[in-house]
């Protein structure tokens, strides 16, 4: 017999690019939301169900025999919305959960719970790192997390997924775009020589939550998302697009000195923390498409909608 599964987010970013990833004929799948509009159309083997996350009684009799839950649901930019979604979401999700048959979670959060997003000294972030979250929403992130290990204390395996920066088609911000139509344009790139970036394309996050779901027995927190020095990536970049633009290597105490007087907005090209995955390689090894694949996937996509020059 097929297990249940029930995933909240559907709708989001990730969640649209997971349901391709997802075979309906090895699980019973259902999904959460709060608006099926926002579904294109009724995915074919995927059951949908009305819900919120601050409807608690929506979730209790969405959550009614079923074996798995992916949590993909989060508020992300709205401040206002973030203790609501972030932190009283998921004391309700656990309500549910404890009035449920649901066995597994897997939740996904965030390298920013770490709160270690720029570092100007090399720095190797794993697991074990103590989380000292920065901002609101890495704070109300990490809470989530904490409240989620109640579910041990019900028997309940936990896996937590903290991706870095995931980029991909049909993504809500332009902050990649805007980086390669800057490149495309034949503008100055600048970085510093041993600055690091962490990307993570979205395909390879959703092929992480399938093998959790796929591979019981594997409860913890996994670091997941690739490092890559700065400079590297502006030439992946440059040679996807065949331009060859201008690149400015900023010395460090140019950086040092500009910190001093209270600007920051050079930590970008300077950060040097390296989210290390290790962990959750050596269970599943590498990714499915990495970061050159998936540039190449982004970059066609955004041509075709007409968003890169």
């Amino acid at each position: 017999m097929k297990k249940n599964v029930i995933i909240t987010g559907a709708t989001g970013f990730v969640g649209k690019h997971l349901l391709t990833f997802l075979d309906p004929t090895k699980y019973q799948y259902t999904l959460l939301t709060r608006n099926p509009d926002k579904l294109s159309a009724n995915p074919e083997g995927f059951s949908v169900v009305c819900g919120d996350l601050n409807d608690p009684e929506s979730l209790k009799k969405a959550f009614r025999d079923q074996d798995i839950l992916i949590n993909l649901a989060a508020e992300v930019r709205n401040q206002e919305l973030l203790e609501q979604t972030n932190i009283n979401g998921t004391q309700h999700l656990i309500e549910a959960i404890r009035s449920s048959g649901i066995k597994r979670v897997i939740h996904l959060s965030s390298v920013g719970v770490v709160g270690k997003g720029y570092s100007s000294e090399p720095l190797r972030v794993n697991e074990n790192e103590l989380p000292t979250p920065q901002n609101r929403y890495e704070q109300t992130k990490l809470r989530s997390e904490e409240l989620l290990l109640e579910v041990h204390k019900m028997q309940v395996e936990l896996v937590v997924l903290r991706p870095t920066n995931v980029f991909g088609e049909m993504h809500p911000f332009n902050a990649l775009n805007n980086l390669l139509n800057h490149i495309q344009s034949g503008k100055t790139m600048v970085y510093t020589k041993q600055a690091q970036v962490n990307y993570l394309y979205v395909g390879d996050l959703c092929q992480s939550i399938r093998w959790f779901l796929e591979n019981e027995g594997h409860p913890g927190v996994f670091q997941v998302g690739n490092s890559i020095r700065l400079i590297e990536f502006y030439e992946k970049i440059e040679q996807k697009l065949k331009v060859k633009g201008k690149k400015w290597a900023i010395p460090y105490f140019l950086i040092r000195c500009v910190e001093l007087i209270g600007i920051h907005k050079l930590r970008a090209i300077s950060n040097r923390v390296i989210y290390d995955d290790s962990k959750l390689k050596k269970l599943m090894g590498d990714y499915q498409f990495g970061i050159d694949e998936g540039l190449d996937l982004t970059i066609d996509y955004f041509r075709k909608k007409g968003m890169l020059k």
